[in-house]
């Protein structure tokens, strides 16, 4: 059975972005899903980190953080 991942991001004044890749295996999507998850959540700490230091943490600008979406689906 064949697995695809299905990613979507997100960033403020950018359409969405998405994309899918196919595996042959549903544990190497799994693992392909994590590390984009992971890429996501760096993204968004480096983005906080550059509002920390413009001192505009906890406003309205952390809405505007990268954010992603992404699911593995038996084809």
């Amino acid at each position: 059975m064949r697995f695809v991942l299905l990613v979507t991001w997100i960033m403020s004044r950018h359409p969405p972005s998405s994309y899918q890749v196919e595996f042959d295996s549903e544990a190497a999507c799994e693992s392909a899903r994590i590390k984009v998850l992971l890429d996501g959540k760096r993204l968004k700490d480096e983005f906080h980190q550059i509002l920390v230091t413009a001192g505009r943490a906890n406003t309205m600008f952390e809405l505007a953080a990268p954010t992603v979406s992404a699911i593995c689906s038996a084809k």
